[in-house]
């Protein structure tokens, strides 16, 4: 990696004030280290993952909707404004998992969700804990907004509170944020306000980025497949088999990883 390879540029008042954050000028241009090698390898992996997951998607919609509809009234699809690669914007697409509402947050706290919200509904939590959910951003992969694997997308609001309180979050925008990614596959996902949990997911993201490579984000993806299929398992296979299956499973997924 060289120095200067990318200038990420953060407004002033997401960030705490750190000096490792500012250039020498004291300005809030910032100047972070990120690899360029293995650009057009990931693209290419992007794009051929991206097309499989929307032909997939092509399949699964009519029943996920349908699956929505029945439960829950509003739209299919849930639209957000999160944060992607040296802080720009764009529009994350899901399918939708919770009742249609209004901010539960007016205390200047981020709405952040969790696997307990009362809000998610029955059939939204099956597909939140199937990964189902993420399956639209596929589009996203190919638009270019994000890429297959990486750190995580935040919400705007969420990243720049989470920018304000911990000097160096906003180094995992040096990529582009993932469907899935190191964090996830670790077990280190959802919303939270606990700080620990986030500084966890903070090193994983940035362990990540400094070894990204193809032959990473393949096992990433294989271990986030074997996760999917783990999950799905559990809502319809008897216990012996579900108990010895996810056994497997997590001793195979960690031995794919003990050389990460």
């Amino acid at each position: 990696m060289k120095n200067s390879d990318y200038t990420l540029v953060i407004d002033e008042q997401d960030i705490p004030g750190e000096k490792n954050f500012y250039s020498g000028n004291g300005s809030s241009e910032t100047t972070y280290r990120a690899p360029k090698s293995g650009a057009l390898a990931k693209r290419v992996l992007d794009v051929a993952v991206g097309i499989t997951g929307l032909v997939s998607l092509f399949f699964i919609y009519p029943f996920i909707a349908f699956g929505i509809k029945i439960s829950s009234h509003g739209p299919v699809l849930f639209k957000q404004e999160r944060s992607g690669i040296y802080g720009t914007k764009f529009t994350c697409y899901k399918f939708r998992t919770m009742h249609v509402h209004r901010s539960l947050k007016d205390n200047g706290l981020p709405d952040i969700a969790n696997h307990k919200d009362v809000r998610i509904f029955r059939f939204g939590s099956f597909l939140r804990n199937t990964y189902l959910d993420e399956f639209p951003q596929f589009y996203n992969v190919i638009k270019g907004d994000m890429s297959v694997v990486g750190p995580r997308p935040f919400p705007v609001g969420e990243q720049q509170y989470w920018n304000r309180r911990i000097t160096n979050f906003s180094e995992r925008m040096m990529v582009k944020p993932g469907l899935t990614g190191l964090a996830q596959v670790e077990g280190y996902s959802g919303g939270t306000f606990e700080m620990g949990l986030i500084k966890k997911r903070l090193e994983l993201d940035l362990r990540y980025i400094e070894k990204s490579d193809s032959h990473n984000d393949v096992k990433i993806i294989y271990l986030t497949f074997l996760q999917m299929i783990k999950s799905i398992t559990k809502f319809g296979v008897n216990d012996n088999i579900r108990r010895s299956y996810k056994t497997s499973v997590t001793e195979h997924s960690q031995q794919c990883m003990s050389n990460y």
